[in-house]
């Protein structure tokens, strides 16, 4: 078996039978201090010295929170607040204010799934930096209701998201949300 961090090279030097972990954010350079002879086809040849780049890996940011305990009577424009962040990587998601701050410029994916009671309605709207992204309408009758919805939102370095109810459509009792 071929050593971890050793290349099987043909005479001429080409690889080939790579035998390393993959690594695409780094660099391996090696050399030789001494003249090779007699190399036969397939000779795995150790290197006398070598050095390895790895650059750090590229930040990332993503969280799941979700809610702990029933809300009642969700008012006008009041933010959701999903008080048990289970994932929360970059933390950048504030459990207790309900509010997303970017760190890291892109385009974040934002799911949210919500179960009301019986003959309840909530609407509910992705905000960014006060502005209105995406909104959100749930209503039943006579059972439970349950609905999700995905957005897409390009976010710049302190941009902040959250989630608010309609100042007219609220009526609902979020009893669980993911």
């Amino acid at each position: 078996m071929i050593p971890k961090w050793t290349t099987k090279v043909d005479k001429d030097f080409r690889r080939v039978a790579p035998n390393h972990p993959p690594a695409p954010q780094s660099a391996f350079k090696a050399w030789l201090t001494h003249k090779l002879t007699n190399v036969g086809s397939e000779q795995i040849i150790t290197f006398d010295n070598a050095e390895i780049n790895i650059d750090p890996p590229a930040p990332q940011s993503a969280f799941k929170a979700r809610l702990t305990h029933k809300l009642t009577n969700v008012g006008p424009d009041q933010i959701i607040k999903f008080d048990a962040a289970e994932v929360n990587i970059g933390n950048q998601y504030n459990p207790t204010t309900g509010v997303f701050t970017c760190d890291i410029p892109g385009l974040y994916v934002f799911h949210l799934t919500i179960t009301t009671f019986k003959d309840k309605s909530v609407e509910l709207f992705f905000i960014k930096n006060g502005q209105r992204m995406h909104n959100f309408y749930l209503a039943n009758t006579g059972y439970l209701g349950s609905g999700s919805t995905t957005a897409l939102i390009q976010l710049d370095q302190g941009d902040t998201v959250w989630i608010k109810s309609d100042q007219y459509h609220s009526t609902g009792d979020l009893i669980d949300s993911t």
